[in-house]
Order: C-alpha cells, then structure tokens, then sequence
C-alpha cells in the first residue's frame, strides 16, 4: 500500500517520540510488525550546523523517515539538500521520507515558535510546505495537532485548513493526533475532527491518539494508516496484535527487553535512551517496581546489565 509516494506494507506506523525513537527500539518495533518508523524530532537549526555533538544524536541506522522541526524555510530548505547530499551525518541514505513537525505540545518548542505554534500560522506553514515540496527528492509529510487549544480549534478549524494547504502544496500524507496542543496528552482524542478531515480533504491520512488495543485501531479505521507512540514504548508487541497475533504478556514484556539491549548494543544506543526504555518496558510487570525505582540511579550501562542480571 502507498501513502502518497511512500510504500509501506500494513497500515500500522511507530510514531516520531522525542528521546524514545532510536534505532534499536524502531527496530523492535519493526521486528512484531510495524511497518514504518520515524525519527524523534530533528531541529533544522542544529541539523544545518552539522556539529559533532549534534551528530550523534542523528539516529540513522535503520531505514526511518526523518522528521525536522522548523520555523525557517532556509534552514529546512538546507536540511533537506543535506540529506539529498548525503553529507556529514551517518546512513543517511536509510532515510526514505522527510517529515515537518507541526504538533509537538512542549513548553519549550512552543516558545520558540515551533511545533504546535505554527498551527495558528497558515503563511509560515505554507512557505515550509512549499520548501518541502521543491527541494526534497524524497516522500514528505506533516505531522500536526488539531489546534493550539479548543478555543482554537472551534473558532478557526485548524487542522482542516492545513489538511488542505499540505494537499494544494503536494505533501504525500499527513498525520493527525486528534489533541488540541493545550491538551498535551492527556483527555479524549476528537477522532471525529480527524473524520472531518478524511471527508473534505483528499490527501493520505494517518490516525494517531489514545491507540492502545485492535478495539482503539479500529476507531480509526476510515484513515488510511495509524500510527502509535506511547502504548508502543510498553508493549512493542501491540503492532503484532493488530496484525492477529497473541502473545503470553510477561514472557513477551521479558523477551522485548533482552532483544532490546541486543539491539542497543548493536546499534551503540546511548546510555540514557536504554533506561528509559527499559523503564517502560518494565511497567506492568509483577513485582518489578522496585527495579523501576533502582533504575534511576544507573550510571552506566553496565549497571544495567548487573541490575538486571538477576531478574531477566
């Protein structure tokens, strides 16, 4: 199946999650069935300064679909032309799609007038659009919020009018979390607003909020693909699931972190993206909070591996 000009082969997507999205854990992902990963968020403004330090975070090295976050068409545009070169970073040509951030809820993006801000900005968001659109050699797509909180989304539909923009400038898909901004992730997921869009917009669409079970997915089963982030990041599993298959839960949890430290290994995955996972992936365990808890005081990993040695 396509998504624009993007193939993938089932409709089930791991979503781009800030400090969550490494290789290793793609890889996890794509190994109980996902079919397309992305990256965390990329800032343009650091991916065009091409520092050593920055460098390492760019974490490439399984095929992914990149995503930046921007404001400034000249340094997308930049970003992009360093991908096509395939210059400096590592893998790069493991990237197959180039995706633009309009939806991250931080504090942080939003003061810097990225992510979630630009959802009020429809010029801005046209002129990156555009930007994409000349300059990539590659699929691209947006992955946005319905608004910037329910005053927004009520008064000005949002999320419709740049369902639209992203059609009129040529974007392959886009993404929807069915959430106002203000909402960060927490309450319902408006998933008639993500309908809305489907209904009046002809352009490739992913559902993405609160899916965690085939009883959610099929809630989404008008979008063309969905895509899961936070239910993933405890039971990688769930892409298996979708796809029919049933799994023993704590001899499933056990085998998704021994593969994930394989992979992490493998992938020379950085210290605090390996805690973290496995934080997550420890939850729902019986009698594993205490590990939980000692996790936190890790250093290395090495500790990890000592903590862990008793109870895998």
């Amino acid at each position: 199946m396509n998504l624009g000009t993007l193939k993938i082969h089932n409709k089930n997507i791991f979503a781009p999650m800030d400090m969550y999205s490494d290789s290793a854990f793609r890889q996890l992902c794509l190994d109980y069935g996902a079919s397309y990963c992305f990256t965390e968020l990329t800032s343009t403004a650091g991916f065009v300064r091409k520092a050593e330090t920055f460098k390492r975070k760019v974490d490439l090295k399984t095929e992914v679909g990149l995503q930046f976050i921007s404001n400034n068409k000249n340094e997308l545009k930049e970003s992009i032309r360093i991908v096509k070169d395939n210059e400096f970073y590592d893998n790069l040509e493991n990237v197959k799609s180039i995706d633009l951030n309009l939806g991250c809820p931080s504090i942080k993006m939003m003061e810097q007038n990225m992510g979630s801000a630009l959802l009020n900005q429809p010029h801005l968001i046209r002129e990156l659009f555009q930007t994409m659109k000349k300059h990539s050699h590659l699929p691209i797509s947006a992955k946005i919020r319905l608004a910037t909180n329910s005053k927004h989304k009520k008064q000005s539909q949002p999320y419709l009018r740049i369902a639209k923009i992203a059609k009129e400038e040529g974007l392959d898909f886009i993404t929807i979390h069915g959430r106002t901004a203000g909402q960060m992730y927490e309450g319902d997921v408006d998933i008639e607003a993500t309908k809305e869009v489907k209904e009046k917009v002809d352009i490739p669409l992913i559902g993405n909020g609160n899916i965690f079970d085939k009883r959610s997915a099929k809630e989404f089963d008008f979008c063309d693909a969905i895509m899961i982030g936070r239910q993933a990041l405890k039971d990688p599993f769930i892409f298996g699931e979708l796809k029919g298959k049933e799994y023993d839960f704590e001899r499933e949890k056990i085998k998704c972190i021994k593969n994930y430290l394989i992979y992490a290994k493998k992938f020379d995955t950085g210290f605090q993206h390996i805690k973290i996972h496995l934080q997550s992936l420890l939850k729902g365990l019986e009698g594993r909070k205490d590990i939980i808890r000692e996790l936190t005081h890790t250093k290395t990993v090495n500790d990890i591996n000592e903590l862990l040695k008793t109870e895998l």
